[in-house]
């Protein structure tokens, strides 16, 4: 039948194409400032070295976003393990949680995370557009972590 086709287009058509509009604004709004989006490395409570399975630990990174809200952003710790040559084999990225604005567009978020597996692994974060849709057209608007924040 043809009514997900109708009902995708009565949603898109609502309030004078609102969503629509909305959307668009928020991919303008984030091309145009995504180039001053920075990220600082991760700062963690403890010292991962002496760390073990089952242990927890904190998370915390600062993100300047300038004018780009933080609900447009997804902040998240990015983990691994590392092959010979220190690199992250096959990380994955567990969201972040937004804690508060510090000053001048700089925001802290956290994350509380526990060790699952024993080995070397490496870590960083990263800082994305929130909506997955824009990601995917919007290659290239991922800013890795920095010591430089």
């Amino acid at each position: 039948t043809y009514e997900p086709a109708f009902q995708s287009y009565d949603s898109l058509i609502k309030d004078d194409f609102a969503a629509v509009r909305r959307k668009v604004a928020v991919k303008k709004n984030i091309l145009s400032k995504w180039d001053k989006v920075r990220i600082g490395f991760p700062q963690t409570n403890r010292d991962l070295a002496k760390t073990f399975v089952g242990d927890e630990f904190e998370v915390i990174v600062k993100v300047q976003l300038e004018d780009v809200s933080p609900q447009d952003v997804s902040v998240e710790f990015f983990s691994g393990t590392l092959d010979s040559d220190e690199r992250v084999l096959s990380g994955t990225g567990k969201e972040m949680e937004y804690v508060k604005e510090l000053s001048g567009g700089t925001h802290l978020y956290k994350q509380v995370m526990k060790c699952e597996n024993v080995g070397t692994y490496g870590y960083s974060a990263r800082v994305m557009p929130k909506d997955k849709k824009l990601r995917s057209e919007m290659p290239g608007h991922i800013a890795w972590a920095s010591k430089n924040l």
